[in-house]
């Protein structure tokens, strides 16, 4: 082989390697943005929103915030319990509670007794030929807070 033509070889193995990293490179880019622009429904930040104060060198002033046809709300508050049979998500807005989710363990089936506004009521049963046993929970708001109370039985 000539040292030409093993030139060529390798210039175009650089060309194809290039070509390939590249596709390769644009794709894992592309699923990152999704995964990253995605939202995890469970996860919220409760704290102040930040605000933006004019600069020291600006002449012009503030400018008035946009009415809107209702005022703004409490801010919901969510809270998680997580215990025998399972986990609940719950959301108070003011004094009304809601579910945000339910997710028995496995071997547990879940109820809902009761879905807001006044009370969160949910029943988690362990089967027979596992554990056999059971928890309730019951969650309000307290303050514009979720506060859950729970009992445990067991077939002990």
């Amino acid at each position: 082989m000539s040292p030409r033509r093993a030139a060529a070889w390798v210039l175009t193995w650089l060309v194809v390697v290039a070509i390939g990293s590249t596709l390769v490179w644009t794709v894992i880019s592309r699923a990152g943005e999704q995964v990253v622009s995605s939202s995890d429904p469970l996860v919220v930040t409760n704290g102040p929103k930040p605000t933006r104060s004019p600069s020291p060198s600006s002449s012009s002033p503030p400018s008035s915030p946009a009415s809107s046809s209702s005022p703004a709300g409490p801010a919901p508050e969510r809270r998680t319990w997580q215990g025998v049979g399972g986990l609940v998500v719950a959301q108070c807005v003011g004094s009304a509670i809601s579910r945000v989710s339910l997710l028995p363990d496995d071997g547990y089936a879940v109820e809902l007794k009761e879905d807001g506004p006044e009370e969160l009521e949910v029943e988690f049963e362990g089967r027979e030929d596992e554990s056999g046993s059971q928890s309730s929970v019951s969650a309000t708001c307290v303050d514009g807070v979720p506060v859950f109370q729970s009992q445990v039985e067991s077939d002990d």
